[in-house]
């Protein structure tokens, strides 16, 4: 497994990690092995602070505390989080400026483009796929499946959950992104569709 997570990742997944988990967030990061990001969260930049085997450690780690159900629900209300995080970062400002800009018959394509642009920035390599009702994103590596298996729906639902939102506040009205496939059910990769 290769991939690692820069700072201003590092610092959206830990504060949306601490919104849901409230007072059990302490010992998730324990558990993780992430002490380290207790008491300091990790600079907003672009500097290397964790590794994908760290991420997916501590994604394990909240499989085994909540079971299935459970870590799906956790991590749909992480991805609201993590929307909201980066709507706040310098990226969010950025499409917030350019969104009135852009006609509306280029939107939806343009906040496809920036939405796999922020994946491959951020946290892995994307295989896009279009056809006429959808375009596809293909995580090459997702640390929230890759630590599990035998899972009986998709559960990264963050990543659902957070294009939803994304593409809800650069557009302004409501999109279907539904995950169609999951490396935790067996898939070469996890697949997120966003119709058009």
């Amino acid at each position: 497994m290769t991939g690692e997570i820069n700072g201003t990742t590092m610092r959206v997944v830990l504060q949306s990690l601490k919104s849901v988990s409230g007072p059990q967030y302490e010992m998730l990061l324990r558990r993780a092995g992430l002490d380290r990001f207790i008491t300091e969260l990790p600079a907003a930049d672009g500097k290397i602070v964790t590794t994908g085997e760290e991420l997916v450690r501590l994604f394990t780690v909240v499989y085994t505390m909540l079971g299935e159900v459970c870590t799906r629900l956790f991590h749909r209300n992480c991805g609201v989080a993590y929307a909201e995080g980066i709507m706040q970062s310098p990226w969010g400002a950025t499409m917030r400026a350019k969104a009135p800009t852009i006609s509306a018959d280029q939107k939806f394509n343009w906040m496809v483009r920036e939405l796999i642009s922020l994946a491959e920035h951020s946290y892995s390599p994307q295989i896009v796929t279009e056809d006429a009702g959808a375009w596809y994103l293909a995580s090459a590596a997702c640390y929230v499946c890759m630590g599990l298996q035998g899972v009986k729906a998709p559960i990264c639902t963050s990543t659902e959950t957070m294009y939803k939102e994304l593409a809800k506040k650069m557009l302004g009205r409501t999109v279907r992104v539904v995950e169609v496939e999951c490396a935790a059910l067996g898939a070469p990769h996890c697949k997120f569709a966003i119709y058009k």
